[in-house]
């Protein structure tokens, strides 16, 4: 079995300090992790807004701004036909179980989710879940309708003995 420690191994901080405080920009290979670029040309894809040609190094701030920008217009409204409110999106309920519910509106719109999507999150209540929720309904009537009849006919085995002469009758 090995036994090391890990001090064993570690440099002090300080002899770390001072290399790491010695070394310039030259200590990079092509300006690797300093954000800055030995070639004196545009880097390849760069689109020549973010360079700045004098200090030879990409501007971080002015990268960073433009990406704030694309977010919020990626973002925003415009061109996804997302409503202002979440009052204002038109639902056609094809379903008569399914009813439009603000709470939920209200959550899909906090999410960002554009008319279609919240049309389809609709459809799909209708499709899929008000079927499941009508068999759920039809399961619990036929439970409760058949504990009554257990009750009724004076116990579970009454009740058994009872429901095989109506099977047989039936």
């Amino acid at each position: 079995m090995i036994e090391h420690t890990f001090e064993e191994h570690a440099e002090p901080a300080a002899k770390v300090d001072d290399t790491i405080g010695a070394m310039t920009n030259d200590d990079f290979e092509d300006g690797a992790g300093t954000g800055e670029t030995t070639d004196e040309t545009l880097p390849d894809g760069l689109p020549e807004k973010f360079w700045d040609s004098e200090r030879q190094q990409i501007p971080t701030d002015e990268l960073a701004k433009s990406y704030r920008a694309l977010e919020q217009k990626l973002g925003s409204y415009d061109g996804l036909n997302i409503p202002e409110s979440p009052d204002d999106y038109d639902i056609d309920i094809n379903d008569q179980g399914i009813q439009i519910d603000p709470g939920v509106n209200a959550k899909l719109h906090e999410a960002g989710f554009s008319q279609d999507q919240v049309q389809l999150v609709y459809d799909l209540a209708g499709e899929v879940l008000s079927p499941m929720m009508g068999k759920l309904a039809s399961d619990l009537a036929i439970e409760n309708d058949k504990k009554r009849l257990i009750e009724h006919f004076g116990g579970e085995q009454k009740w058994g003995e009872i429901s095989q002469q109506i099977k047989a009758w039936g």
